[in-house]
């Protein structure tokens, strides 16, 4: 296959204006382009309150050591990015792995149910590669008083079942702006809420647990000791801004692309293909072979025909050194990292792609797959 792949992240002119504008402002933390940022999401995910951060793994941080869940559990799926882990460990609490769905490759209620406990205190629901998680099912069996925090960092796109954004149905949502995601903003993150006490403590974590309102002369009294220095620059915020108006048509052109990889490879000997939803916003394309000999196949005969693909993860979260946790009962996840892979990859995602490059990649794999 000869083709050129459309790089990620794209350049943006606008972005370029706000940057030039920061630099000769000398405006380079807590400047207009993080209060428009954080301005224009909120009304765009409908929220009462947003803080933008550092990373998504920041904003899920704010959000967990909010709420204080120090001492506590919480839930997480054993198949997602370390940086859905971090945050759990930095608030003080104990990540619990729970397995995910065959297809969907989300936490679903029957597997947070079997690692449910008196000491958990919130359940972070991974919408991996922009697949929204069934939230609904899951709160249903969850006692009062354990929150959930979404892990939106690959779903800045999506959509729930009820037409909101995803990040927006637990007490609390994280997303990334990593330069890998459709929102890109080199790096940085954003957290959402409509509880006002949360998102007045997320503030106050943020900027080395002090309480200022960033316009009164400033205390320099630290009053809570979660916290630390998760701002974002000014310089990712213009990137993100210059990003934000586009996002609607990336994730447009994703869900198209999609369809074209679904339509062309259902059928395929030996293949399964991923769960789709009308909200998913395909942030990653994961393909499912029988055996992980199978899958490195697979992958060499792609890449022998110029198709990026890659692994993206190797290993389970329990199984990794940092997090091992000899007691994680999460075969499919095992399974699933051991059997799959990604067609498109970080540098050269679905969502940036063409509908005639990404046709021409689902004709190819058709045509060698059973040669």
């Amino acid at each position: 296959m000869s083709v050129t792949f459309t790089d990620w992240p794209p350049f943006r002119p606008h972005a370029l204006e706000l940057i030039e504008r920061s630099l000769r402002d000398g405006k380079l933390v807590d400047g207009p382009n993080t209060a428009a940022l954080e301005q224009v999401w909120k009304q765009e995910t409908g929220a009462a309150y947003c803080l933008s951060c550092s990373s998504g793994t920041a904003a899920l941080y704010l959000a967990l050591a909010a709420l204080g869940v120090a001492g506590r559990e919480v839930i997480v799926p054993a198949f997602t990015f370390s940086g859905s882990v971090f945050p759990i460990i930095m608030a003080g609490a104990t990540p619990v792995f729970a397995d995910v769905d065959a297809a969907t490759y989300c936490l679903t209620a029957e597997t947070v149910a079997r690692v449910l406990t008196p000491n958990t205190a919130a359940v972070m629901p991974v919408h991996i590669h922009g697949y929204p998680a069934d939230l609904e099912r899951i709160k249903a069996i969850l006692p009062d008083g354990v929150h959930i925090v979404e892990d939106a960092c690959q779903a800045v796109g999506s959509t729930l079942k009820d037409g909101r954004r995803a990040g927006r149905f637990g007490i609390a949502g994280g997303y990334s702006l990593n330069q890998t995601k459709a929102l890109p903003g080199g790096e940085g993150g954003l957290v959402v809420t409509d509880d006002g006490d949360l998102a007045e403590r997320m503030h106050t974590l943020r900027r080395f647990g002090e309480r200022w309102d960033e316009v009164s002369p400033r205390t320099y009294i630290v009053e809570d000791r979660w916290g630390g220095n998760h701002r974002i620059d000014e310089l990712c915020a213009a990137v993100t801004l210059g990003n934000l108006p586009h996002l609607g048509a990336v994730t447009e052109q994703a869900r198209r692309n999609a369809e074209i990889m679904l339509g062309h490879l259902e059928g395929l000997p030996g293949l399964r293909l991923p769960a789709s939803n009308p909200g998913h916003s395909w942030q990653k394309f994961r393909v499912r072979t029988d055996s992980a000999e199978a899958r490195d196949r697979a992958m060499a005969l792609l890449d022998e025909h110029l198709i990026p693909v890659c692994r993206w993860q190797v290993a389970a979260m329990p199984d990794h050194s940092a997090f091992h946790d000899g007691h994680a009962e999460v075969p499919e996840a095992r399974t699933l990292l051991e059997d799959s892979f990604l067609v498109f990859t970080e540098r050269w995602p679905l969502h940036a792609q063409p509908e005639e490059v990404v046709r021409g990649v689902a004709e190819t794999i058709t045509r060698v797959w059973s040669a």
